[in-house]
């Protein structure tokens, strides 16, 4: 290539001369090395990691917390960088399930434990009405007709089903029975969960009425 092409060459290109000079010219010294472009930093997904702790948090409070975790999550993954907001949906979806299962498991127990203590409340009621026939016997010199008679102004007691406790007095010989009887968690008489409360005294004749009775 001779010179005369060379300068033909520069002629033509569209470069200014300072961009044809630093390209074809290398840099002589280090301060003169092109620095690359900044990089905007990368931002925080705030509400990807606020979705992420109430995730962990719905393994204490269930439903509630998994349920804003999940919420917050699908909101946040469409935000950069979505990690947390990802984990935050899958640990909620797993304390969610979790939860579940645990509450499924749990109802029952406390179906039955919730029926035992209103078995228990009624078995005080019940024995609370023996001691006050035994003091309406010793003041009266007999037993009373019924509970109304049996307490005079004051309110018999009810069992934890919200129905007042029967009274029934049975005599076989020289032998008298003392019944005190629910109607039940139906709250209706003569049907099949009406139970012996308590019994007094504790004979052959109690112990067949309470096995009789539907609270076995």
């Amino acid at each position: 290539m001779t010179t005369e092409q060379t300068n033909d060459n520069s002629a033509n290109d569209p470069r200014p001369l300072e961009s044809r000079f630093e390209a074809t010219t290398p840099p002589r010294h280090h301060d003169e090395v092109p620095l690359p472009p900044p990089v905007a930093p990368l931002r925080a997904n705030t509400l990807g990691l606020v979705a992420f702790i109430l995730s962990l948090v719905g393994f204490c409070v269930p439903f509630v917390a998994s349920l804003a975790a999940l919420i917050c999550g699908i909101i946040a993954v469409r935000r950069q960088p979505r990690g947390l907001a990802i984990a935050a949906i899958v640990i909620s979806c797993l304390s969610g399930c979790v939860s579940g299962f645990t509450l499924a498991a749990l109802l029952p127990a406390l179906a039955i434990g919730k029926n035992a203590a209103k078995v228990a409340k009624t078995n005080i009621s019940g024995n609370e009405v023996l001691l006050r026939v035994s003091e309406f016997k010793v003041d009266q010199r007999t037993l009373p007709k019924d509970l109304v008679e049996c307490y005079g102004d004051e309110i018999p007691p009810f069992d934890a089903w919200g129905t007042p406790l029967k009274l029934v007095i049975e005599t076989e010989g020289t032998t008298t029975n003392i019944f005190v009887w629910s109607a039940g968690k139906d709250a209706v008489w003569d049907s099949e969960d009406d139970w012996v409360v308590a019994c007094e005294p504790p004979t052959a004749a109690a112990d067949k009425a309470y096995n009789e009775s539907g609270m076995k």
